[in-house]
């Protein structure tokens, strides 16, 4: 299986037509790649599709980095992993 970092690579290259030799840990979202708010939102919902996660907006926004991003993405997958609290039937 690919890691984040590859599935979040090739992600950028489907769906935002970034080419991947741009695309390091250290790349800059908005200086580099030009990331707008139109790039975030494909990102977002592209993220949800193929990870099964929704990544808190704020934290997503607060990424500067591609790798800022993976390291975010690694996280909520990991934490999906976690028990989901019970629903409570009154």
């Amino acid at each position: 299986m690919a890691s984040t970092a590859e599935q979040l690579t090739q992600l950028f290259v489907e769906d935002l037509k970034i080419e991947a030799s741009q695309l390091t840990p250290q790349t800059y979202l908005v200086a580099d790649l030009a990331f707008d708010s139109l790039a975030f939102k494909i990102t977002m919902s592209s993220i949800e599709a193929r990870f099964g996660i929704t990544p808190p907006e704020r934290a997503a926004m607060a990424c500067m980095t591609f790798g800022d991003l993976t390291e975010l993405i690694e996280e909520c997958v990991a934490g999906r992993g976690a028990a989901e609290p019970e629903s409570g039937g009154r």
